[in-house]
Formats: structure tokens, C-alpha cells, sequence
């Protein structure tokens, strides 16, 4: 009877000869290579290990990641951190990859470079299709599809830029992407780049279309929702400012019909004159502090972006919010108020009428009946 011929693997540059030895020296890329190549199967079969049998039913056509997760859990490998796994086998899918795709140019005499060139330029391309046909919705989804299906790899590494640019150029392509789970996972997905999904949350790709009678009617419809008015304010001061200083009118309706939109423009200093400073109306003007301003009425108009603030502080100096955080004062009874760090104080014949912007607050009082309204800018 012929002998039976045993052999080592080489693990993380050991000499493996038991399970227990697998065990200490597991290497992903070791354990990928010896499971691809046929290897380990033998070797668990000349040494007769019960593992033999759970490894030979993994399919080999799984990508590496799910491969080695399964040898992870045949083997028993304690303290293994998937997001490491993850990483280094999509690095050696990777590497496998080009490879492949080398051995193709060589065998078909390819010239890489060219491709290569050719493949960026057809992403690039599609782009621009889209933004030249940023308001055909039939078009935009058939580019939308096939950036899916041929430029996934490209759009990974782009996709910060192209969403901005979109946001620009072609705002509708971002509502048709993002019903796409490709675009979901960098865009809005937990784990997305927390910018762009805040930005979407904003419905910044929505508004970015809006004309200004539109923008003026989505802060009515969105009366109760502080960042998306402040963004509806920020769009009106990006492109319709010049429409907004000849005709504010309609700024005494607004207050009855959506009073945190003109709090959230009096967070603009552009604004600010036209509202409560010297090229205000009287009627505007009187709207805001008679109304607007009523100690009685602000939480109605501001809810929770309204914040107080009351303590005797026994007239010792106290932060309540830090530099950091922008903040403007509503109103101010009894209490002495300053920046952090400041030496010029603020009493409430100062805040009437100004509002003053602060990068955070000092609080000071001598009674528990004093008390600061403010909201964050």
C-alpha cells in the first residue's frame, strides 16, 4: 500500500502542520490562496481532519470576502474583526483582478493605457450628457442606468465631486439616482458621506430648480422645518437677491404664514436691513417687533428652535453656550449678556429691536426671574 505523502502549508510565513497551528497563524491571503488553488482541501484529506468536508462545500465562485468568513467559522478563528476581513479581501480581489485584466492586454497585445483612457472618457461623457439634458427625465434615467452598469467603480471614486456638480448642472439626475441602491449607499445610506446626505435631507437638489415665487411658496409649505427654510433662505440670497431687494412686499404675509422663514432670513446678515434695519418698511418693521418678537407669541412662532435660558447665577459669569455655536438673542429680561470672553456687555435695552449674533453667550443675573430667549443661527 503506498504511503501517504504529507505536506505543510505555509501560514503568515510558518510551518502549519495541525489545526491548532491554522488557528495561531491564519493569513486571509494565505488561507484564499491554498482554498483556491486546491491545497488546503488536501491537505485537511491527508491528515484527515472532519474539516474536510465543510470546507469542500463552500462555492468557490462566492466573492472572497464571504470565502474567508466561512473559513473563519470552520476553523474556529477567535477574535477576527469583519471590517479587517473586508478590507484585505477586497484588496486581493482587487489585485486578482488586474491581474486578470493584464494577462488579457498581454495575450491580446491591448494597449492598457489607451483603455484606460477610453473607459474615463466615456464616464466623463455620459456626464456631460447629462447635464446637457439636465430637465429630460427619460434621458437622465437611461444615463442614470447605464453609469449603474458599466461605471460603478468610477463612481465610487467620484462620487463627492459628481454630486455637487449635479447639484449644479443637473439636479434632477439626483432624484432619479438616489431611487438606486449604487447611488443610496454613498448618498443617503447610514454610512454615506454625511455632508451630501444632509444636503439631501434638505431637498438642496429639489430647491436648487426652484424659481424664487417657488422658493417663496415651499418655506409656506415648509412653515415648521428650520433647516429647510434656512436653506430656502440661503438660495434666495445665492441667486435671487437682487428680486428679493425690489420687491420684499410680500414679506408681511409671510409673517402670518410662515414666521420661522423670516426668523431663519434675520440669521442673514444680507437680509437683516431690509427686515429690521434702515431699508425695512414700517410695516415689515412693526410686523417683527409687535408681533414677531411678542415675548408671549415666540415660542408659538419658534417651538423648539426657540431656546430659553433663566438662573440666578448670584452675578457671577456664566457660559451657556460656547463660541462655537452662532446664536441670535430674541429677547433678554433683567440679565447681562456678552460673548465669551468679551468685556463689552449687553443689557435688554441693547437686544431690543437689534438681535445681536453671538458666537455663544455668557449669562449673568442676580434673580431666577430673569430670563434669555435666543435661537442657534
Amino acid at each position: 500500500m503506498a504511503k501517504t505523502i504529507k505536506f505543510n502549508l505555509i501560514l503568515d510565513n510558518q510551518p502549519v502542520r495541525t489545526i491548532d497551528e491554522l488557528r495561531e497563524n491564519f493569513s486571509i491571503e494565505d488561507m484564499l490562496k491554498y482554498f483556491k488553488n486546491g491545497f488546503l482541501l488536501r491537505w485537511l484529506k491527508v491528515r484527515k481532519y472532519e474539516e474536510y468536508q465543510a470546507v469542500a462545500a463552500i462555492d468557490s465562485s462566492l466573492p472572497n470576502k464571504d470565502i474567508v468568513i466561512s473559513l473563519i467559522n470552520i476553523f474556529n478563528i477567535p477574535d477576527v474583526d469583519i471590517a479587517d476581513v473586508e478590507e484585505v479581501a477586497s484588496m486581493i480581489e482587487y489585485q486578482e483582478q488586474t491581474t486578470k485584466l493584464n494577462e488579457v492586454y498581454a495575450e491580446n497585445a491591448f494597449d492598457k493605457k489607451q483603455i484606460i483612457e477610453d473607459y474615463h472618457a466615456g464616464y466623463d461623457n455620459l456626464i456631460l450628457h447629462m447635464e446637457e439634458n439636465s430637465r429630460n427625465v427619460g434621458i437622465l434615467k437611461a444615463d442614470v442606468l447605464q453609469i449603474e452598469k458599466e461605471y460603478a467603480k468610477l463612481f465610487a471614486l467620484n462620487y463627492y465631486d459628481l454630486y455637487y456638480r449635479l447639484l449644479r448642472s443637473a439636479p434632477k439626475a439626483i432624484s432619479i439616482m438616489i431611487t438606486k441602491e449604487l447611488f443610496k449607499k454613498y448618498w443617503v445610506d447610514e454610512g454615506a458621506n454625511e455632508k451630501i446626505r444632509q444636503s439631501i435631507m434638505l431637498e438642496e437638489y429639489i430647491i436648487s430648480e426652484f424659481t424664487y415665487d417657488e422658493l417663496i411658496q415651499h418655506m409656506e409649505k415648509n412653515s415648521n422645518n428650520m433647516p429647510i427654510l434656512k436653506t430656502d433662505v440661503l438660495q434666495i440670497e445665492k441667486r435671487y437677491f437682487n428680486q428679493f431687494t425690489s420687491d420684499y412686499s410680500y414679506l408681511s404675509s409671510l409673517c402670518y404664514a410662515a414666521p420661522k422663514a423670516i426668523f431663519a432670513m434675520l440669521t442673514r446678515n444680507s437680509f437683516r436691513e431690509y427686515l429690521i434695519g434702515d431699508k425695512a418698511n414700517d410695516d415689515i418693521k412693526n410686523r417683527i417687533e409687535n408681533y414677531l418678537l411678542d415675548e408671549n407669541l415666540l415660542e408659538l412662532h419658534l417651538g423648539s428652535d426657540l431656546k430659553r435660558y433663566s438662573k440666578n447665577t448670584l452675578g457671577s459669569w456664566v457660559q451657556i453656550e460656547s463660541p462655537n455655536v452662532k446664536i441670535m438673542v430674541l429677547s433678554n429680561i433683567g440679565s447681562a449678556i456678552r460673548s465669551p470672553g468679551s468685556d463689552k456687555t449687553f443689557w435688554h435695552t441693547d437686544i431690543q429691536k437689534s438681535l445681536p449674533i453671538f458666537d455663544g453667550i455668557d449669562y449673568r443675573s442676580t434673580s431666577n426671574f430673569c430670563e434669555l430667549l435666543y435661537m442657534e443661527v
